[in-house]
């Protein structure tokens, strides 16, 4: 379903330079056309049982590719891989959401919060407290980790 999106990402790991991606550039957004299409699809199967994320739309979802480079040692200047992140708002949004992450032998789907502000991550810890068997039950079972 994504060998163009898989391709393309394993042959940037391997080149990973702007020459490069300029001389590939339509190969970049075939692949991330084919991404967004499966986004589509992810999506329309988590709004099916979480209605927070109703009228939100893939493209909203979507990561780009170019990395910001200008406080990190490494300066290659694009990910070796597609994300997406679904939550009310959008990408850019504070909420718990659902994110999806593609790349060659790497790719996985996962749920929670990203960097959240001290009252949230309070108000969280509180929450596992509070309810630590039943949350020591959930990520226990094997099917918790695929």
């Amino acid at each position: 379903m994504l060998a163009n999106t898989f391709s393309f990402l394993s042959e940037l790991k391997e080149h990973n330079h702007k020459p490069w991606f300029d001389a590939h550039k339509a190969e970049f957004e075939s692949a991330k056309t084919e991404f967004l299409v499966y986004v589509e699809e992810v999506l329309k199967g988590i709004q099916a049982f979480d209605e927070k994320l109703d009228g939100l739309q893939a493209k909203d979802s979507l990561y780009r590719i170019y990395r910001d480079v200008r406080f990190s040692p490494d300066k290659t200047p694009y990910k070796t891989h597609f994300g997406a992140y679904f939550a009310e708002g959008g990408k850019k949004s504070k909420e718990p959401g659902y994110y999806l992450h593609i790349e060659p032998g790497g790719t996985f789907l996962g749920g929670g919060l990203y960097m959240p502000e001290s009252d949230i991550l309070q108000k969280v810890r509180q929450e596992i407290d509070y309810n630590g068997e039943k949350f020591l039950e959930i990520i226990q079972k094997p099917s918790f980790k695929m």
